[in-house]
């Protein structure tokens, strides 16, 4: 699902509950059924954007000792912030650490799907 900036701006927070099937997207390890996705965009200020949530998957993994594949369920913790690249362009000086989870858009929109398959 894309998700227009100016609407995340002009809502303040926005909550976005949906499934995402993989089914046909190459991936280095094979996803049984959606991906379920708990996701809310909250406004920074300055066209900074706080994604935080919660992506919850099955994967089907293979065991390097008996070789028998099973599954793992997975859950992933989402805490990313997003700006505009236009704001960190000229910017080749070290950044701290707590700046390790931002991240740029250069789009009016940000895409759950992206968000997830990353």
């Amino acid at each position: 699902m894309k998700l227009q900036i100016d609407r995340i701006i002009d809502e303040g927070n926005l909550e976005i509950i949906e499934e995402i099937d993989f089914t046909d997207i190459e991936m280095p390890v094979k996803i049984i059924g959606p991906v379920k996705v708990h996701l809310n965009f909250e406004n920074l200020g300055q066209r900074e954007i706080r994604v935080t949530g919660e992506i919850f998957a099955t994967l089907r993994l293979t065991c390097v000792v008996c070789l028998e594949e099973f599954d793992e369920k997975l859950k992933i913790e989402v805490d990313e912030t997003y700006i505009p690249e236009t704001l960190v362009e000229n910017k080749k000086e070290e950044r701290p650490i707590e700046e390790l989870n931002e991240f740029t858009y250069k789009a009016s929109y940000l895409d759950t799907f992206e968000i997830v398959r990353d």
